[in-house]
């Protein structure tokens, strides 16, 4: 299969809306602030992912999102559909092989943003084993990182509250 084809098969229906419900409905302006938890070493992008989904599902009743993972260079599109009782590791499996599919693509500079077709200051972004530069992080409302040790989640603090965060961060 062609990047095109790829791309056609996995994103050629609109995307779900899939972030966490915000508490402040979208109030305009908004800093970034970070919540961070010890998360051990090693963790995976595709763990990341399913977790945060896996939480998306059982807070939002959510079974479909799209997200840009950042791999230290580019962003890389990743969507998911899953069901309610989905194993974890099924859903780790899944995200694994689109994410593996999709790194065998070269990604240009907004490319993998256009074809989610997010709209600016409601993306959500992953990153494991390297952090997101902040000069990356414009267009998106909330991003999750596992680097150095721990889970660090950025957060426009116009959509989000820091004790939100921390609940969706300790579950």
């Amino acid at each position: 299969m062609n990047k095109a084809e790829w791309c056609a098969t996995y994103f050629g229906s609109e995307m779900p809306d899939c972030l966490p419900v915000p508490e402040r409905r979208e109030v305009s302006g908004g800093a970034w602030a970070t919540f961070s938890i010890p998360a051990g070493t090693g963790l995976k992008a595709e763990e990341l992912a399913a977790g945060v989904l896996l939480l998306l599902g059982e807070y939002g009743g959510l079974t479909e999102a799209g997200f840009l993972v950042w791999n230290g260079a580019v962003w890389q599109p990743l969507r998911q559909e899953w069901k309610q009782d989905m194993e974890p590791a099924a859903l780790k499996e899944a995200v694994c092989t689109m994410l593996e599919a999709g790194a065998s693509y070269e990604w240009e500079d907004k490319e993998a943003w256009e074809l989610l077709g997010a709209e600016a200051g409601r993306g959500v972004a992953f990153s494991a084993g390297v952090e997101i530069p902040a000069e990356q992080k414009d267009g998106f409302a909330i991003s999750f990182s596992a680097a150095s040790g721990k889970l660090e989640i950025s957060y426009l603090d116009s959509l989000y509250t820091e004790p939100f965060i921390r609940v969706m961060a300790l579950s």
